[in-house]
């Protein structure tokens, strides 16, 4: 029995591409979905609570989610700024669905504490939604059993906000999402496409999003000795972006790619040689810089996935990445899809990732998350 299905259609017509989906599904799938989740392209997303009515009295969902986003993948294919759909769906067991408005807790939209929540949450957010680095932490706390994967939509067209939807209701703020029990069988990838340089330091000394010194020495002069260490080739890829990818303790001998949380570097206040970033980073954090480039990218890819074994997956790829990043389209559907043996696969671009990193939930960018479902069925309560 197929388990999962993932389908996708270019259509420009909105009608035509939720029948074209829709019916992929019926034909992959021997029995009615648990969970369904839509992206739909920005010239669909008028028709969002059009196509999630449909969904819902074909495939009769127990839950369904979805969002509007600048560009789509399913199966190799990835469609960039053109009319697309792409769906997947699966018998997970029994899925929790989750609304979390623009100012609300995402730790209090599931329910706080007393009931602490297991399981896999996939997270779609609306482009204006402002979850951070803090809110995903306090998961940890409040829900430790929980992992949260998924992404925030790039914003659309004139930088309006994206719409997110769940069971048919449509918002152009906050995030909605699905908790996947703890009974499917599912592990959360997250690579980013970036080359480690020069030596990793600790932070010694940082203000909210300044990192002040590293490892002694102004974070300024560090970054220059390290620039100054690089090669050739290394130097002229600098032009793609130079980043920080840290991660919260002390790592300094075991730190590995796929433990950090990547951010941008913003400028430096030159009365002090701090360098700014886009996200907080905690005193005592292992931090190293990082060059980002296609072949970083493409290796690391192909590295986080050997040996994973799975029959679906989920995919959130940075809207850096795509035809911005690599020479020609669709190159990391293209590598999830050969790597795991699948075309069962669906997602969409983003904004921001979420996935753990270190073992904490955490907020990424540029990176590619893989949420990838194995052969083993889940326990099924629905009658």
């Amino acid at each position: 029995m197929a388990r999962f299905a993932a389908a996708l259609s270019e259509h420009p017509l909105a009608t035509q591409a939720i029948g074209e989906i829709v019916g992929d599904v019926l034909e992959q799938l021997d029995d009615v979905p648990d969970t369904v989740i839509l992206f739909v392209s920005d010239a669909h997303a008028g028709a969002l609570e059009d196509m999630s009515g449909a969904i819902q009295r074909i495939l009769a969902p127990t839950v369904l989610i979805g969002s509007s986003t600048r560009s789509t993948l399913a199966g190799t294919q990835e469609v960039e700024r053109v009319p697309s759909v792409a769906i997947w769906a699966g018998l997970t067991g029994d899925p929790i669905g989750i609304r979390v408005a623009e100012r609300a807790d995402l730790a209090d939209a599931l329910g706080g504490s007393e009931q602490p929540v297991a399981g896999t949450l996939v997270l779609l957010g609306s482009s204006n939604y402002g979850v951070s680095g803090e809110d995903l932490r306090r998961i940890g706390k409040t829900h430790p059993g929980l992992t949260v994967a998924g992404a925030i939509a790039s914003p659309g067209a004139g930088n309006r906000s994206n719409r997110v939807m769940i069971d048919g209701d449509v918002f152009t703020d906050g995030a909605v999402g699905v908790v996947l029990p703890s009974q499917c069988p599912l592990v959360v990838k997250v690579s980013h496409g970036a080359e480690m340089v020069g030596e990793p330091f600790t932070v010694t000394r940082c203000e909210r999003n300044m990192i002040v010194e590293l490892a002694g020495k102004p974070a300024a002069e560090r970054l220059r000795e390290v620039v100054a260490g690089l090669g050739v080739a290394q130097r002229v890829r600098l032009g793609a972006g130079l980043l920080l990818g840290s991660v919260p303790g002390d790592h300094l001998l075991d730190v590995e790619s796929t433990d950090f949380v990547i951010h941008e570097i913003r400028g430096e206040d030159p009365t002090n040689g701090a360098l700014a970033v886009d996200g907080e980073i905690a005193l005592g954090s292992t931090v190293q810089f990082q060059i980002r480039d296609a072949i970083s990218a493409d290796e690391q890819l192909r590295s986080t996935l050997v040996g994973v074994v799975g029959s679906s997956a989920l995919v959130f790829a940075g809207a850096e990445r795509g035809m911005r990043l690599f020479e020609g389209p669709d190159h990391d559907a293209e590598v999830v899809s050969s790597m795991l043996g699948t075309r069962c696969i669906a997602g969409m671009f983003g904004a921001v990732e979420f996935a753990p990193a270190g073992g904490v939930n955490s907020i990424h960018r540029r990176s590619v998350v893989s949420v990838i479902f194995g052969d083993r069925p889940p326990l099924r309560f629905r009658p």
